[in-house]
C-alpha cells in the first residue's frame, strides 16, 4: 500500500483552492446583482410616476372644490343685475339708486394663464367720466383650467341672443389640466342671487 495523506491535508488542499471566486461565479454574482439593481430603478420609476399622477389628481380635485366654492360665494353676493357677454365672461352689478351709481364686477377665464378671475374695483378706484374705474383689483377663483364656459340653462333652451339676463342659475363646463398628466371635465352650477 501507498502513502495515504491524512484527512487534514486533504481538506486542506481542497479549502485552499475555494479562497477565491472563479471567474463563472463572479459572473453569475454579476448578473444577478444587476438584475436586483435594474428591479429596484424599475419600480422606483413606477413609484414615482405613480405619485406624480396621484397629486396632480389631488391638485386638481382642490382646485375643482376652489372653483365651486368660490362660485358660490360670488354668487351668492345679491347682485342687482347679472349678464351673459359671451361664453367666457359673466357681467355683475350692485346698483344704488340713492347715488344713481352702478358698482360692476365680471368674471372671467383668462385663457393665456389658464386661469378663472373675479375683476371689481379697487376701493381706491375713484369713477371716471364715462362711468368706469380707473383702477380694478382680481381674484383669482380657480387655475389650471383648460377650457371653461358659462352656460344658459341647458333644459330650457334659453340659447336665443336676445336672452342676455340668466335666471337663478349660472352653469359652467370646465376642463382641469395639471401638470399635463391629468385632465377633468367638471359640469356644474350656482344660484345667483339676484
Amino acid at each position: 500500500m501507498g502513502y495515504v495523506r491524512p484527512r487534514y491535508e486533504q481538506l486542506d488542499k481542497r479549502l485552499s483552492r475555494k479562497a477565491g471566486m472563479t471567474l463563472s461565479e463572479l459572473l453569475v454574482v454579476l448578473a444577478l446583482s444587476s438584475i436586483v439593481l435594474l428591479s429596484v430603478a424599475l419600480i422606483s420609476t413606477s413609484a414615482f410616476r405613480v405619485t406624480r399622477n396621484v397629486n396632480a389628481l389631488i391638485e386638481i380635485d382642490e382646485q375643482i372644490s376652489k372653483l365651486q366654492s368660490q362660485l358660490r360665494y360670488v354668487a351668492s353676493r345679491h347682485w342687482s343685475g347679472v349678464q351673459f357677454i359671451d361664453e367666457t365672461t359673466i357681467y355683475l352689478w350692485f346698483e344704488f339708486p340713492v347715488y344713481s351709481m352702478k358698482v360692476p364686477a365680471s368674471i372671467y377665464y383668462d385663457n393665456e394663464q389658464r386661469r378663472l378671475l373675479l375683476i371689481f374695483p379697487s376701493r381706491s378706484a375713484e369713477v371716471q367720466s364715462d362711468g368706469m374705474y380707473n383702477h380694478y383689483d382680481e381674484i383669482v377663483i380657480a387655475e389650471g383650467i383648460t377650457r371653461f364656459e358659462f352656460m344658459r340653462d341647458p333644459d330650457t333652451n334659453q340659447n336665443d341672443e336676445d336672452s342676455q339676463d340668466l335666471d337663478y342659475y349660472l352653469y359652467y363646463v370646465a376642463d382641469f389640466e395639471i401638470s399635463g398628466l391629468e385632465r377633468k371635465e367638471i359640469k356644474g352650477a350656482v344660484r345667483i342671487y339676484y
